[in-house]
């Protein structure tokens, strides 16, 4: 990474400090609706009538009642502001990319870098960065709907952080092992990595389930004693359980992409899983069929499926047992 800043074009370099700027105003403007929702609203609760409620002069309002989250407020000039930031960084960013990338592939030889290594190390990025935005975008519309929809978001993603762990090892495992077959020209071991890897994540999504659908209160628990987060857990937990499904079976054939040498494919796939699909469907479900803060938690649950159904249709179908290694 330091030796690709150091070979960075001027003009690329002031780019990416412009997103990244626009980037952090966006988050921050988040970060400042949160402590003005907690400096202007009292949270009153009232578990007697079966829910709880922000009080006050503030215009959005919050309830909790029969399991299901409501805003009462006008969101969806947030929702439109919040996409025209994206489109607006993504069409920068690819027009940044159109115009320097061919150069930064060039300049950075000096550095002991070949052309398909530097290639590969900028798809990992941009895989992230669109992982990143996305999340940054669905947490934006979770946070305007209070602090309670804020922490049990908060805790969903400290438990995905753990499942990450173990599906991001097998992941890197597969990749490792694919590559080192590949490279002893056995394609068919390969082939038995990823279903080994499967195999794997497939047992341990069984005890993520069981977290899930029988024990969401004792989980959520163990971060948080507030009994109106608790009392959504298990209504977030029947829709998160589809998310950790999702991890556990992209993980194996996105390691074998990986080990073939894909990387590129890798990146098309994220962009459409992360960028795409996540904030089309949080859209979709959650302003266009007005399911609100359920639906935001729908599309990004079932927005991994789009890199399941992708990296195994490439592992099934795709020609990768004739690909060159580089």
């Amino acid at each position: 990474l330091l030796s690709l800043f150091l070979t960075l074009k001027p003009e690329l370099l002031m780019a990416l400090c412009a997103v990244l700027s626009v980037m952090t105003q966006y988050q921050f403007s988040g970060a400042q609706q949160v402590l003005h929702t907690r400096r202007t609203r009292a949270f009153e609760p009232d578990f007697a009538a079966g829910g709880s409620r922000f009080a006050g002069p503030a215009q959005a309002q919050l309830k909790i009642k029969g399991g299901r989250i409501a805003r009462r407020d006008g969101g969806a000039g947030k929702a439109k502001s919040a996409v025209s930031l994206i489109i607006g960084v993504l069409v920068f960013l690819g027009y940044a990319a159109l115009n320097n990338f061919s150069r930064i592939l060039s300049a950075v030889g000096g550095f002991g870098f070949g052309g398909a290594g530097i290639r590969h190390t900028l798809a990992l990025i941009a895989m992230a960065a669109a992982i990143n935005i996305s999340l940054m975008f669905v947490n934006s519309l979770v946070n305007s709907y209070g602090l309670i929809a804020s922490a049990v978001t908060g805790i969903g993603g400290k438990l995905t952080s753990i499942g990450n762990v173990v599906a991001s090892a097998i992941q890197n495992a597969t990749s490792a092992t694919v590559g080192q077959n590949m490279g002893a020209g056995k394609p068919e071991r390969a082939r038995r990595t990823v279903y080994a890897g499967w195999a794997v994540t497939m047992v341990f999504f069984g005890v993520l389930a069981v977290m899930c659908l029988v024990l969401p209160e004792q989980v959520f628990g163990l971060f948080s004693n507030d009994p109106a987060v608790i009392a959504v857990s298990r209504r977030y937990m029947r829709i998160a359980w589809w998310m950790y499904l999702a991890f556990c079976l992209m993980s194996p054939p996105l390691g074998h992409i990986n080990g073939v040498g894909n990387t590129l494919l890798n990146m098309g796939i994220a962009l459409l899983d992360g960028v795409v699909a996540r904030i089309g469907l949080s859209l979709l479900f959650g302003v266009t069929f007005s399911m609100g803060l359920e639906g935001f938690w729908w599309g990004s649950s079932l927005a991994g499926f789009v890199s399941v159904i992708l990296a195994s249709a490439y592992f099934f179908f795709g020609k990768w047992q004739d690909r060159r290694l580089v």
